[in-house]
């Protein structure tokens, strides 16, 4: 302990960003941001000012009724179309493009929806 108050000590930065209460089970950095996949969740971030740009909430399915279904954000995979993203308990592959869906793939049904 002596000679403490002359040591400079090695200081790591930390930031808090509020992202969300659940934990990152995803990420995937495309061009100059950062997707973050939390729950049902895709926050996405720039890379430069870490500012939050949007959030998207990504649905699973849609139910007999006309809602839609919510599950965690299993995968998340760039491409040079948009990033494509699967959710648990789910045979359906969505590709996003910025904060749009353009294409529903249903595995299950061997259908897809283009929404373009």
């Amino acid at each position: 302990m002596k000679n403490v108050s002359e040591i400079v000590p090695n200081v790591i930065e930390m930031l808090n960003l509020p992202i969300s209460t659940a934990p990152i089970m995803e990420m995937s950095v495309i061009d100059d941001t950062l997707w973050l996949a939390t729950a049902c969740k895709v926050t996405i971030i720039s890379m430069k000012s870490l500012t939050t740009l949007r959030k998207i909430y990504v649905a699973s399915s849609i139910s007999g009724h006309g809602s839609a279904m919510f599950e965690k954000i299993r995968s998340m995979c760039p491409s040079s179309y948009g990033v494509w993203i699967t959710t648990a308990h789910s045979q359906v592959l969505q590709l996003w493009k910025d904060n749009e869906c353009i294409l529903i793939l249903d595995l299950g049904k061997e259908q897809y929806n283009k929404l373009m």
